[in-house]
């Protein structure tokens, strides 16, 4: 019985660390572009269509400016994007080799 219990232990001890290792290697492989939309005026523009793409594994992802003008993009892999932006009433803008690092 003894034994049994000590196994109970240890198995629990591995289980814990085990997740404990995979939460901290997740932890530090991303990161975030925030940003607002604005005219030439520093207007905010809201319901802007904002989009980001990995250049190397074209990972994208997309989301819409807020009444305040402002996006976030959150727990992107780390790499090098290009973001694009359209909104009613106003020429395309992309900006490229925007490098997302780890947060730290």
């Amino acid at each position: 019985m003894r034994l049994l219990n000590n196994f109970y232990r240890l198995f629990f001890v591995v289980t814990v660390v085990s997740l404990l290792a995979a939460t901290a290697v997740f932890a530090d492989v991303t990161g975030s572009i925030l940003g607002a939309v604005k005219d030439r005026s520093q207007g905010v523009v809201a319901g802007a269509k904002i989009a980001v793409t990995n250049a190397e594994t074209n990972f994208r992802q997309e989301a819409t400016s807020g009444a305040d003008g402002s996006f976030r993009f959150l727990v992107l892999p780390v790499g090098v994007y290009k973001l694009s932006v359209t909104a009613n009433g106003f020429r395309p803008f992309e900006e490229s080799n925007i490098e997302v690092k780890v947060e730290s």
